[in-house]
């Protein structure tokens, strides 16, 4: 199987909608989804991962609470991070390129209902590849 992302252009910008695994022949598209689901403790979430060549986005299920603030932060020496937060049902809710400094992502999401939130990592355009770090903190 080969990755390949669905994208569209949105005011000069590429989105990525879903990541998808592809056969070769381009049939059995299937929407990758992130491989658990994780609780932001008291500590907070840090991970670290790889954007490459195959995987040029990575998504992340991260529980949260109504009402509660959570400062997400993305940030790479390899590529121009560029975040962003969806619902469970794949609508974009918000999403950051630069204001964690320099080309890193920060961001502060209010949580409007309990659930799981997916946060996808990647690079501006989707045009990156390297180490990154991602790190979830709810705020007090």
């Amino acid at each position: 199987m080969n990755s390949r992302c669905l994208a569209f252009v949105n005011f000069a910008w590429v989105i990525a909608l879903a990541t998808t695994a592809v056969s070769a022949d381009g049939s059995s598209l299937q929407k990758k989804p992130a491989d658990k689901v994780l609780t932001v403790g008291k500590e907070g979430i840090k991970l670290k991962g790889k954007l490459t060549d195959e995987a040029k986005n990575v998504p992340y299920a991260i529980r949260m609470e109504a009402g509660k603030t959570y400062e997400i932060r993305l940030a790479s020496k390899d590529f121009d991070a560029y975040l962003f937060v969806k619902d469970d049902k794949g609508k974009q809710l918000d999403y950051d390129d630069d204001s964690g400094g320099g080309t890193n992502s920060l961001l502060e999401f209010r949580a409007p209902a309990d659930g799981v939130f997916v946060i996808l990592a990647t690079s501006l355009g989707m045009g990156g590849a390297g180490a990154y770090e991602l790190s979830v903190m709810r705020k007090p």
